[in-house]
């Protein structure tokens, strides 16, 4: 099922929530939304869903208009045929995983073997086979929300509506649950839009990924796209750690402080700001744009090592990750910035 957003906009009053957001999600796609609190993204969520209705704009689910206030347009939520999973479960205490999966599948008045059916298809692909007559209180968290996806695919949606799913789980559920989702999404080949505010989160499920702020979209784009090539200052620092370089760019150069750094392709003259990554910047004494530095403070994080190393030519702190096993570094040290490895950003 396609989804496409036309110019669609949410005012509260005179307070604009989403701003002529436009917005086509392919059949089958898993979208996240993502940025800080107050961008708009579950403002968006819940206009797709039907719970709240556009103040302008269009929403279809493939060639059915469900939204238009111009014209009249209010499709309710239990119209859409979607499903949704909440951050805080959503589940009747006083009923068993099987009852709260099957209250929506009743409604639809389906007969009891066939609920059955689908209850128990459903739990068994989220792996509760065998739960089915447990309550709510007997569950951990990562099985609780397991039972609301249970719930959800039950009714063999659509459309899958994610709202901050995960943010109630601790570390090591949460990477489980993300794996999880991704591949009961990835089986039933169920268009979903997922929104959360945990950059680590949008990584690992998304196939494509928007960025809110301020109640429009900034950037649309793969994973590999939004954190390698980001659009802008903001984008670049809500995706990973940045390091920002800003100068005078004239050809293929850019000076910046009391240094000039060759760059891979020539820009536009005039101001600019540089994006690196921590692990692109390398510990070396030979090769383009070397600068020296000192080593401030050294942090061991497992799997690799971030070091911040004061640039005084640069006029900045540079982060520098490195993979534990390479051998510490301390004290004046020599760091390259790989040309192709120094990204040009917008203003943001």
């Amino acid at each position: 099922m396609k989804i496409v957003l036309a110019a669609v906009s949410k005012r509260y009053g005179a307070t604009p929530a989403v701003r002529s957001l436009d917005l086509e999600i392919a059949s089958g796609e898993l979208f996240t939304l993502i940025g800080p609190s107050g961008c708009g993204k579950t403002t968006t969520l819940r206009m797709v869903a039907g719970l709240i209705q556009p103040s302008e704009g269009r929403i279809r689910f493939g060639e059915r208009l469900v939204a238009d206030p111009g014209a009249g347009v209010a499709v309710p939520a239990e119209r859409r045929n979607l499903g949704m999973v909440f951050q805080s479960y959503a589940l009747w205490p006083h009923l068993s995983v099987r009852r709260n999966c099957s209250l929506g599948l009743e409604a639809r008045r389906l007969t009891v073997k066939e609920v059955r059916a689908r209850v128990d298809q459903a739990l068994a692909m989220v792996g509760l086979a065998g739960m089915a007559e447990r309550y709510p209180h007997q569950l951990s968290g990562g099985q609780q929300q397991r039972v609301a996806l249970a719930r959800a695919i039950a009714l063999q949606p659509e459309v899958l509506l994610f709202d901050e799913p995960l943010s109630n789980l601790d570390a090591a559920l949460h990477e489980q649950m993300c794996a999880e989702i991704r591949s009961v999404q990835r089986r039933l080949g169920i268009t979903t839009i997922y929104v959360t505010h945990n950059q680590a989160e949008a990584m690992m499920v998304s196939d494509r990924i928007g960025v809110m702020r301020d109640g429009s979209l900034l950037q649309v784009g793969t994973p590999e796209e939004i954190y390698s090539r980001p659009c802008d200052e903001f984008v670049a620092g809500f995706f990973g750690k940045a390091n920002l370089l800003r100068g005078e760019a004239t050809g293929g150069e850019l000076r910046i402080g009391s240094r000039t750094l060759t760059l891979a392709h020539a820009p536009a003259a005039g101001p600019l700001t540089l994006l690196i990554r921590p692990e692109a910047v390398l510990f070396a004494q030979e090769g383009d744009n070397l600068v020296q530095g000192d080593v401030q403070h050294v942090s061991f994080l497992g799997g690799h090592v971030e070091y911040e190393v004061r640039v005084e030519t640069l006029g900045t702190t540079l982060r520098v990750q490195t993979p534990s096993t390479a051998p510490h570094m301390l004290g004046r040290v020599s760091l390259r910035l790989p040309p192709d490895r120094l990204i040009a950003l917008g203003s943001g």
